[in-house]
């Protein structure tokens, strides 16, 4: 039973709220995620901070350059992923993250088919041209919906190079050319328990469909209740 003082504190902290035009809030809201175009003008040091990417999966064509790499390695919020067709070059850029980064945080791996991507669709957040690029479609493939291309060289994907119906309109960054994939219209969010604030539990996504690719394995494989994403970020 709950008592008549816990009833009466609740009412005075109710009507103490209402007087200061606010009402106390259990669950803070959550800000917003950080955009690309919200990203600071001031992070010209690498691709990763001008792209405005918080945390996830990042892909660098190219190993000339892993500082970047190694140090986002020791802050746990990244897993940077590095391809080569150079197999010494690869095996330096193995040995520079062993030796002053956090390996298999980051790691370097040397690429036999340079033109196919090692994933599945729609998974990785950002993807960082430094020595080589591919063709735009096998990009836009793998990157995630919302997610970013950053050209450390331009002349490698220069701004013509990556006009198409799926990308926001490139925006330089410092040194760094930067173009986002567009979310699309056929894709929903699940931003609450029940779908959306209205409680009616039915998705409008179109896209969805029977899995056919493993893109990830975490934690239990059971439900996770509870969950929900938006903004291309998920809660637990």
């Amino acid at each position: 039973m709950i008592s008549f003082r816990l009833l009466l504190s609740t009412f005075m902290l109710l009507l103490s709220s209402a007087a200061s035009g606010q009402l106390p809030s259990a669950i803070p809201e959550t800000p917003p995620a950080l955009s690309f175009d919200q990203a600071p003008n001031t992070s010209s040091e690498n691709a990763v901070f001008a792209s405005g990417l918080q945390g996830g999966l990042v892909v660098q064509l190219g190993s000339s350059n892993v500082a970047t790499a190694t140090e986002l390695s020791k802050t746990g919020r990244y897993l940077f992923h590095i391809l080569d067709t150079d197999a010494e070059k690869i095996r330096a850029a193995q040995n520079q993250i062993h030796k002053d980064g956090h390996y298999g945080l980051s790691w370097a791996e040397q690429t036999t088919n340079p033109n196919r991507l090692p994933y599945a669709e729609n998974i990785v957040n950002l993807i960082v041209i430094q020595d080589y690029s591919i063709p735009l479609p096998e990009l836009l493939r793998v990157l995630t919906p919302g997610g970013a291309i950053v050209a450390a060289n331009p002349a490698l994907m220069p701004t013509r190079a990556l006009s198409h119906p799926e990308i926001d309109t490139p925006s330089k960054r410092g040194k760094f050319l930067v173009a986002a994939k567009r979310w699309p219209m056929e894709m929903d969010v699940w931003s609450h328990p029940r779908h959306a604030a209205d409680g009616n539990a039915v998705s409008s996504d179109t896209l969805v469909g029977p899995p056919e690719r493993v893109r990830w394995i975490a934690a239990a494989t059971s439900e996770v209740e509870g969950m929900v994403t938006a903004g291309g970020r998920n809660f637990y």
